[in-house]
């Protein structure tokens, strides 16, 4: 009996409420990675200044599709580019206050569009 407990809670098919399954994260590297970081970091603090008043609204919506623009040439899917751009922008969100976002964002913007909105 206790051995086929253990066979069905390794499966899985115990009764109760299903378990979330885990989320893929998407991995770019190199130049991808760049691109996307600075895809994320315009889309973020965009969404951060136009949800605070900072921006008007127009402003938010024009950066972060410029946000999307710049993943465009990522490989995969555009739903892979969104999905890679939510887990970026989630994962800097969750490590950085508003104030370092911003500060980033100055040091970097010019290079970012540079090298990613020709």
């Amino acid at each position: 009996m206790r051995a086929a407990l253990t066979l069905i809670l390794a499966l899985g098919l115990a009764p109760g409420p299903a378990a979330a399954a885990p989320e893929t994260l998407i991995i770019y590297s190199g130049r991808d990675a760049q691109r996307l970081h600075c895809a994320a970091l315009l889309s973020l603090v965009a969404q951060n200044l136009g949800r605070r008043g900072r921006i008007p609204i127009a402003e938010e919506y024009r950066f972060r599709d410029l946000a999307r623009q710049m993943t465009e040439p990522l490989p995969g899917s555009p739903a892979t580019h969104k999905k890679a751009l939510i887990q970026r922008a989630t994962a800097l969100a969750a490590s950085h206050t508003l104030k370092e976002l911003l500060a980033e964002y100055r040091q970097t913007q010019t290079w970012c569009a540079a090298e990613f909105l020709n």
